[in-house]
């Protein structure tokens, strides 16, 4: 049997790591690369999937059951662009979430319920910006909210949002 990149590094990882807490990561400089500590100090390189290039805003969840990271795609652009997080949790199993539309530019854990946050939106020209709450580990939606491109921060649309928006960095 033929082992593909992706099922051999998972595999890797799964063999590395006996549900050992995540403490840290850290990304290479040019984004090719991120490194997982566990609670153990063993090291692991987190797997690349499918055509993706790089990995940016990578976190380790407050309480170390959860690495999360945004996943780039050269998708076509002259940059790679975040199609989706990626959440691996202590039994190594990933999770993928996407926005309904555009990229995933923000993210957070909500420590409550064992979610994520996310914000996604399209890069260029005015577009809405919406954000979803998920559930890690079945991937369910617990709740989504959108800002219209023409609300400014200092909105009421923003204000009203949900605590859980709020989490995301800069908004």
């Amino acid at each position: 049997m033929k082992l593909t990149p992706l099922l051999a590094a998972v595999l890797a990882f799964e063999l590395s790591a006996n549900a050992a807490e995540f403490r840290a990561v850290r990304l290479s400089d040019d984004g090719k690369e991120l490194v997982i500590t566990q609670s153990d100090a063993s090291k692991v390189s987190a797997p690349r999937l499918d055509d993706q290039d790089s990995f940016d805003t990578a976190r380790v969840s407050t309480d170390g059951r959860y690495v999360g990271w945004l996943a780039l795609y050269p998708f076509g652009a002259s940059y790679s662009e975040p199609l989706e997080l990626v959440v691996l949790g202590q039994r190594q199993r990933l999770h993928r979430f996407r926005g309904y539309f555009g990229m995933v530019f923000r993210w957070c854990f909500w420590p409550k319920q064992s979610a994520v946050v996310y914000a996604f939106r399209f890069p260029h020209g005015q577009t809405d910006t919406g954000f979803e709450l998920r559930r890690i580990d079945d991937e369910r939606l617990l709740g989504r909210y959108a800002i219209p491109f023409d609300a400014g921060k200092g909105s009421g649309t923003i204000r009203a949002a949900p605590a859980w928006v709020r989490c995301i960095p800069d908004w």
